[in-house]
């Protein structure tokens, strides 16, 4: 939390915090607004062992994490998005992750969304990256703010229909702020 104290001619002193708000904001394909979430969670997961093709015998763990974000779409449509990410080094996640892993800094494992159906609140599809274009998926931390644990970033994606349906989603940029995280795990 920022405060500042400003004063003036009086002798009274005025004081002003500023509250930070975790933020989603996803620009679309096929959309002229915006897709928004405000409730939004970055949650720690297990350790993952991950084998490398150059020498398969050398595993390295890393902790994975869960961005799950859910909100509405411009035409009221529900969705949720969730990011699982590996990451090598809990103390600075700060990384421009890829499904090509990195052993130093570690790799996007998947993005998924679900999607509302239009008129059945009941229905839903399911999308996740499209194996055409997994190596163009971005995942970025950009920046962290170590006292506060908060983070900072963007991401893009292409998603398609998990059960080959004609659905797909291109995500052509998201931008995410002020995601408290926790190291602790």
């Amino acid at each position: 939390m920022l405060f500042v104290i400003l004063t003036s001619c009086t002798s009274e002193l005025e004081t002003i915090f500023i509250e930070r708000e975790e933020l989603l904001i996803l620009t679309v394909d096929g959309y002229s607004d915006a897709w928004v979430s405000t409730n939004i969670k970055f949650l720690p997961g297990n350790l993952i062992a991950v084998d490398f093709e150059e020498d398969p015998a050398e595993r390295v763990l890393f902790r994975r994490y869960y961005l799950i974000a859910e909100g509405n779409t411009p035409d009221d449509l529900f969705f949720e998005i969730t990011v699982i990410l590996d990451v090598a080094d809990r103390s600075d996640i700060r990384h421009k992750y890829r499904t090509d892993y990195s052993r130093t800094r570690g790799g996007l494992h998947q993005i998924s969304l679900v999607l509302g159906e239009n008129g059945d609140p009941e229905t839903f599809k399911f999308a996740q990256l499209c194996k055409e274009s997994m190596q163009d998926a971005l995942f970025e931390i950009d920046r962290q703010n170590f006292d506060e644990e908060l983070i900072a970033g963007s991401l893009q994606a292409e998603l398609c229909e998990v059960q080959g349906g004609e659905f797909r989603i291109k995500i052509i940029d998201a931008i995410f702020r002020d995601l408290k995280y926790n190291n602790n795990q």
